[in-house]
């Protein structure tokens, strides 16, 4: 058993030895070529390589057609007026739901006896927000 276990880490070393030195030699390349094509693995990775080459061309063209597009001032982010929802001038005027009427709106469905799941499926609120809000309520 001593002698499988040597002869394995002996073969192992002169591996990653023989690795390092021929490594940035033209013929090593060339024989790992030929060793990937003989187990059928260079064409699924020149196929990987040039699919990558295609999501990274689409994403360019997305990212140009988006920069583009801010430049003209096409793209600008509307912002819905929605009953409850004011907006903070001191925060860049972007809207956000007042905090009391979403308060009042959990509690409310929670003293109807609706689940935390339902609340949060109909507020758009996280579970623990919801949580944290009814146990508030209870100390408060």
């Amino acid at each position: 058993m001593a002698y499988l276990i040597a002869g394995l880490l002996i073969g192992i070393t002169f591996t990653l030895l023989w690795q390092k030195y021929y490594k940035g030699m033209p013929v090593f390349q060339l024989l790992m070529q030929r060793e990937l094509a003989l187990n059928g693995q260079l064409g699924s990775i020149t196929e990987l390589k040039k699919k990558l080459d295609q999501i990274e061309k689409r994403l360019d063209n997305l990212e140009s057609d988006l920069s583009d597009a801010v430049v003209r001032e096409e793209y600008s982010p509307k912002l819905e007026i929605v009953p409850g929802v004011r907006s903070d001038s001191q925060r860049g005027g972007v809207a956000r739901p007042d905090k009391k009427l979403i308060r009042g709106k959990v509690l409310e469905m929670w003293g109807e006896g609706s689940s935390i799941t339902e609340i949060a499926s109909k507020t758009s609120l996280g579970q623990g927000e919801i949580e944290l809000i009814i146990s508030l309520q209870g100390n408060g």
